[in-house]
């Protein structure tokens, strides 16, 4: 789940989120380990629906203009596009970047000049350049269990958001519903209550299970067969067969052991091809990897495989000034003010003193109070800038 301090108690910021994101939230009083957990900030919640663009005021940036687009990735992910005095950013968070979805729900990036893109990287990597479609995956699966007598039990190991695809197409098929826990069923159904047609806390109602695999479920594991969606490259399902190198993240309990256990391609991430089209798509003056464990070794890696990839990231440079809006005669800040710092791939600390001879008194002020409010890092290229990384980028929210 990827909304770390929002369960501290003194969190007391409005929360800009999809519908959805707000729901969740909100269902989570239903999970016994979360109860109560984000009860504190409901009246904090603002949920925005998707495609229609909102304003937030602030006092560094002044009004800035949000949208939420759809992310592909799981209930309540969401692009999002920022739009303010210095230009457009776009926050991919984590995102399935399928052509087709692209070209069907993100025109509005394509039509527009953002000055920086903040992208899901979880597979920038050569072994992960492709994979098979979310409806081919779906497909693989049909006639996978076609391919069993219907007296086996399928497992769908959704042991976390995003798989809820993979039910649809089941209760679609086999016009069965899905068995799944009390506070699972309990937390879906306050989402939407569509899902009281599609999961069940009954399970002896069908053969389709996504609960954690309990009594009394469990005296039939000689005849179950868990399904793991897994982001492999494979176009083919493929056997599964556990070791202490190789566990998969899953909701079975240690030590079950099914008639077989196989692995459906399935990523809920982009694919190195996927993130190479929608970067072209997007076309951004600047960049920055979203995921890059490894740190900077990683993050230069990436911007070295994706520049082979054909993806201009450092020789556009930045004509766009800096401004401020929380003073009333904003000082614009531009790359020709700050040319005495060495420019590296490394973070400049913060209170990072600018040459004063560079400014002017007044400028010099402003420039040093963008510093200590602000991370700047500063890349060296063909094509110097600077990127200012403020503090409102870090607040979106994205649920998992």
């Amino acid at each position: 789940m990827h909304i770390q301090g929002l369960s501290i108690e003194s969190f007391s910021h409005p929360v800009y989120c999809t519908e959805w994101t707000a729901k969740i939230i909100q269902g989570m009083r239903y999970i016994k380990s979360r109860a109560n957990k984000y009860e504190h900030i409901y009246s904090l919640l603002k949920p925005m629906p998707l495609n229609e663009p909102f304003v937030i005021s602030t006092t560094e940036y002044g009004p800035l203009n949000i949208t939420f687009l759809p992310a592909n990735h799981c209930p309540g992910s969401s692009v999002i596009l920022i739009q303010g005095c210095n230009g457009s950013v776009v926050y991919t968070g984590d995102i399935r970047a399928e052509r087709q979805f692209v070209n069907d729900n993100l025109r509005i990036l394509h039509r527009e000049d953002i000055s920086h893109l903040y992208m899901d990287t979880t597979f920038c990597r050569e072994d992960c350049r492709v994979f098979i479609e979310k409806d081919v995956s779906l497909q693989l699966l049909a006639d996978f269990i076609d391919s069993y007598p219907s007296y086996y039990i399928m497992y769908i190991d959704s042991w976390t958001f995003g798989f809820e695809e993979i039910w649809f197409i089941i209760v679609q098929r086999y016009k069965q519903q899905i068995h799944v826990s009390l506070d699972r069923y309990s937390l879906y159904c306050s989402i939407d209550p569509l899902f009281k047609t599609i999961l069940t806390t009954d399970s002896t109602k069908t053969r389709f299970h996504s609960c954690q695999w309990k009594e009394p479920c469990s005296v039939c594991t000689s005849l179950m067969i868990s399904i793991h969606p897994v982001p492999i490259t494979s176009k083919q399902i493929k056997h599964y067969y556990p070791s202490k190198s190789s566990l998969l993240q899953s909701d079975l309990p240690r030590g079950c052991k099914p008639f077989c256990q196989v692995m459906l391609p399935y990523s809920t991430h982009s694919s190195l091809n996927e993130i190479v089209y929608l970067f072209k798509f997007i076309r951004p003056k600047s960049f920055t990897p979203c995921v890059a464990h490894g740190q900077w070794r990683t993050m230069n890696a990436i911007r070295k495989l994706l520049t082979q990839e054909g993806c201009l990231l450092d020789n556009i440079t930045h004509t766009k000034k800096v401004r401020s809006a929380h003073i009333n005669n904003p000082t614009t800040i531009s790359t020709d003010l700050i040319e005495g710092i060495q420019m590296t791939t490394t973070m400049i600390p913060r209170n990072k003193d600018i040459e004063p001879n560079k400014l002017d008194e007044e400028e010099e002020i402003d420039v040093k109070r963008f510093i200590r409010k602000l991370s700047v890092y500063c890349y060296n290229s063909k094509s110097e800038y600077l990127w200012l990384k403020g503090d409102c980028i870090e607040d979106a929210i994205e649920i998992e």
